[in-house]
């Protein structure tokens, strides 16, 4: 009879580890040693490697309201990489519409319709266009440098019964069928919102940032549909250059924020 009980024990216990059921009390017992470990063993002070660019008060009394022209956050990049040597950086906003802000189409259009026979004009529209195509130059500074990109799933269905989706996916970490026949607790999704196509292709790679957590507090995978897509965090981490000395992590902020993992101080200041 002791035998028995014993196997009926372990057998409960060996159904929890393997996931086909869970056991709250067990749950909350190894969540209790979960945090007890990291307080014993974690370092309790901040990270000078890990640097937020917020959009804070006084960013936004600098440079405007948000959202910013997309030369100004080039050039934010420019001075992450080349000034203060970051070893990475992850943007926790969607760049999901194009930037108009430089009037560019307008003075195309006066181009194309009353300055169509201004020889001057065009010569100057043609000299000027370039810089004023603010999307390019953001794009430009994203290519060949480790850049990841932020977007959301969402279970907001479009008219027609699907899901709302808008810009482009980085490509799944894994395979469809990766995980097939195992128990693994994956979200599913059927929207997303993501940046334009221009931008994931020019950058190292995306992640997601809803703020879903497991019970430790640790960002799960989401599949929307099969495929299965890591969060930021662990994005930033899986592109994170070889030999860099830093330590990404994740921070909840109500605001929206751009992260730089530097591998020595890095002053937040207006850029």
């Amino acid at each position: 009879m002791r035998i028995a009980l014993g196997l009926v024990v372990v057998l409960i216990f060996v159904g929890h580890a393997a996931r086909y059921y869970q056991i709250l009390l067990v749950n909350r017992f190894e969540n209790i040693v979960y945090d007890a470990r990291l307080r014993l063993t974690a370092p309790n002070s901040l990270d000078p490697r890990l640097v937020i660019v917020d959009i804070d008060e006084k960013s936004l009394a600098a440079e405007g309201r948000w959202p910013w022209r997309r030369d100004r956050l080039a050039l934010m990049l420019d001075q992450l990489f080349d000034h203060y040597k970051v070893g990475i950086v992850g943007f926790d906003v969607v760049f999901a519409e194009r930037d108009e802000s430089s009037g560019l189409r307008v003075l195309r259009q006066l181009g194309e319709n009353q300055l169509r026979g201004n020889a001057q004009y065009q010569a100057a529209l043609k000299e000027i266009g370039p810089q004023l195509e603010y999307d390019r130059v953001f794009a430009e500074k994203l290519k060949n440098r480790p850049v990841v990109l932020g977007y959301y799933f969402s279970d907001v269905a479009s008219e027609d019964g699907k899901g709302r989706t808008t810009g482009a996916l980085p490509k799944p970490d894994l395979p469809a069928g990766a995980f097939k026949g195992k128990s693994i607790g994956f979200t599913r999704w059927v929207g997303y919102g993501a940046n334009l196509a221009e931008f994931q292709e020019a950058a190292a790679s995306g992640g997601h940032f809803n703020p879903l957590s497991d019970e430790k507090g640790a960002p799960p995978e989401r599949c929307p549909g099969r495929s299965c897509l890591p969060a930021l965090s662990r994005a930033e981490v899986s592109d994170l250059p070889a030999g860099s000395d830093t330590a990404p992590i994740s921070r909840n902020s109500r605001k929206p924020r751009q992260a730089a993992v530097t591998s020595t101080p890095c002053p937040t200041k207006t850029v």
